[in-house]
């Protein structure tokens, strides 16, 4: 199967271009009780200071995600976060979020690639800042130039009025489960399977390129 790369589509953000829209994967149940609430809540892990949506944006994640086995040096990064936020069921949900929507100040990037080598230092201290705090967004661009995956952080609700439903795909939760610690094309071609039927009929279709 084909490599998937998406160009850049950038706004002006504030002082800088940023991505014009962020996505979020979730599960089905999510994404009821975010449509009950009429939000998107905040969540946080051990190290964050402070807690906030998580998010991708889709050239860093069909590139450096998708090419990335930081995770415990075997499992693909892509894959791994779309088996966490489907809760190991058989269906996904993903949601597009305008970055117009959003204010600046409160959104954060944090690097994938220096959390979890972070994590495998068995002699990791207390850690460091762009652990806890993450980093300003107009930095994204000097990350995404290392080669480095990262999160989309925003420090607050997002409103569902701001938030629009890319699509739910069925899943195999089997196959995504059993092939999580094979390396290489196996973990990749299932995540391309899953963007392409994600987009399929929405305008990043047409913005999908395929490499041989």
């Amino acid at each position: 199967m084909s490599m998937i790369t998406i160009p850049q589509i950038n706004i002006n953000f504030g002082k800088h271009q940023a991505e014009r829209y962020l996505y979020h994967f979730t599960s089905v149940d999510n994404y009821k009780n975010m449509l009950k609430d009429n939000k998107i809540s905040t969540s946080k892990d051990m190290f964050l200071e402070k807690p906030g949506v998580f998010m991708v944006d889709l050239p860093n994640f069909t590139n450096q995600w998708l090419n990335n086995d930081t995770y415990w040096s075997t499992q693909n990064l892509a894959l791994t976060l779309l088996r966490e936020t489907s809760k190991y069921q058989d269906k996904l949900v993903c949601l597009r979020i305008p970055t117009e929507n959003l204010d600046e100040s409160k959104l954060r990037i944090r690097s994938q690639d220096k959390f979890f080598n972070y994590l495998k230092d068995p002699y990791h201290s207390d850690p460091p800042e762009h652990i806890k705090k993450g980093d300003d967004e107009e930095n994204s661009e000097i990350y995404t130039k290392n080669n480095e995956s990262i999160e989309h952080i925003y420090q607050d609700e997002i409103p569902m009025d701001n938030v629009e439903l890319v699509g739910i795909v069925d899943i195999d939760k089997n196959q995504v489960c059993r092939l999580h610690a094979e390396r290489g094309a196996k973990q990749k071609n299932i995540v391309i399977d899953i963007l392409e039927r994600l987009f399929k009929g929405q305008p990043e279709e047409k913005k999908l390129n395929y490499l041989a």
